[in-house]
């Protein structure tokens, strides 16, 4: 009984990560590690402002309190626009700052006033400069950015094994699954929509092939794939009194599909780095089994690499970008039309005010797919087809589907 329950005790002990070794090593890494600066630890944004307010009853102190209170928003607004361009070509870019700057306080760092002055109308200036955390400031604008987008609506394609053998637990989904659901996004579960049989999920899967994973997704009317593999490998196998232990090493890779435009966001590894930005392995893992090892060691490296690529993707469907040329892009997709009427309407939609540009993708059968990249949503162009007599029959945030009628003529374009 004794050495049963000491095995048991063994067992228990050896199971806890942070009581592995490398656990250990890395607590005394830590405690060694001098303690480091704010611009050690976090990457800081510095960028020009300048805050005005107006000095009322000659209280100089409530105005200038006002105008480093306006220099700080004006200043996370250029951070955001260094960060990343795209989110400022928002539709909806005034109701994310709004959010972003209720976090005012633990985005902006540092505020170093340089020049102070009342000028004729009574108004206090600042200018100087501040450090915005570039973290903290995605911590805050990603989820801002999702909202205002709609909670998009994503498909998970994770192709998961074990060893040579498909891992039926899908450990790595759930993990990305929860952490994209905690942001905003919708998730589309292809089990349920496509459960005829019609798509090999698990061919698509395993292949990862863009053209397969792009018709799960529009079989699913998502607006992003997340796609990628988890693999975790037998390193070891041990028994200590009476008990089986496998070190199992496991790795996720993650990239998005944005389904409209194609565009591809580069994979994201479930890694991470301790306080002196050296590589930490959380991948490997002991368990009873082998499928008890590997799923200890890809929840981590799920979780971590679906929280590097959540907020990108976000930034990535504001910006709706096609070809380096800015403006967000809006497929339209027109059954029953004829070559020279769709040659027509490309350049009635050309010389549109605010569109940049216009891309035939495809013409087979009299149904044209085009690209539009503008500073229009998908609603205001269905609204130009339907002027021009083109029956609307589907719209989503990036795009427009409908019929029209072949034409003999210019004006039926």
């Amino acid at each position: 009984m004794r050495k049963i329950l000491l095995a048991i005790l063994v067992f228990a002990l050896l199971l806890n990560p942070e009581n592995s070794y490398a656990a250990q090593k890395r607590k005394s890494q830590r405690k060694k590690s001098p303690p480091q600066s704010q611009s050690q630890t976090q990457k800081l944004i510095t960028v020009e402002s300048e805050g005005v307010a107006p000095v009322i009853n000659e209280n100089l102190n409530e105005a200038r309190g006002s105008a480093r209170r306006d220099m700080m928003r004006n200043a996370l607004e250029n951070a955001i626009g260094t960060f990343v361009q795209s989110v400022s070509k928002m539709e909806n870019f005034e109701v994310v700052k709004d959010k972003v700057f209720t976090q005012t306080q633990g985005l902006v760092k540092r505020v170093d006033v340089k020049r102070e002055w009342v000028d004729a109308d009574g108004l206090l200036h600042l200018s100087g400069t501040c450090e915005v955390a570039e973290k903290n400031l995605d911590a805050v604008l990603g989820p801002a950015v999702i909202d205002a987008l709609g909670n998009p609506r994503i498909v998970i394609l994770i192709d998961e094994r074990v060893g040579n053998k498909v891992s039926f637990m899908s450990t790595a989904e759930g993990e990305v699954q929860k952490i994209f659901e905690r942001a905003g996004f919708t998730i589309i579960d292809h089990r349920l929509v496509l459960n005829d049989g019609a798509i090999d999920v698990a061919a698509t899967m395993m292949s990862q092939s863009p053209e397969g994973l792009l018709q799960v997704a529009n079989a699913c009317n998502a607006d992003v794939v997340i796609c990628g593999t988890a693999y975790s490998e037998q390193i070891s196998h041990q028994r200590r009194l009476g008990v089986n232990l496998y070190n199992m090493r496991s790795r996720v890779r993650l990239r998005a599909i944005l389904v409209d435009t194609r565009q591809t966001l580069g994979f994201e590894e479930g890694s991470t780095h301790d306080n002196n930005n050296r590589p930490v392995n959380m991948n490997n893992a002991l368990g009873q089994t082998p499928e008890d090892g590997a799923v200890r060691g890809l929840r981590p490296s799920a979780e971590i690499a679906a929280k590097n690529i959540v907020n990108k993707i976000a930034y990535a469907l504001a910006s709706g970008n096609s070809n380096g040329i800015s403006g967000r892009t809006v497929k339209i997709i027109i059954s029953g039309i004829d070559f020279r009427t769709g040659k027509l309407l490309r350049e009635k939609l050309q010389n549109l005010p605010g569109v940049n540009g216009v891309y035939q993708r495809n013409f087979k059968n009299n149904k044209l797919e085009l690209d539009i990249v503008s500073d229009k949503n998908s609603d205001e162009i269905a609204e130009y087809l339907s002027d021009n007599k083109f029956e609307i029959t589907g719209v989503s945030g990036a795009q427009v589907e409908a019929n029209g009628a072949i034409a003999s003529g210019e004006d039926d374009a």
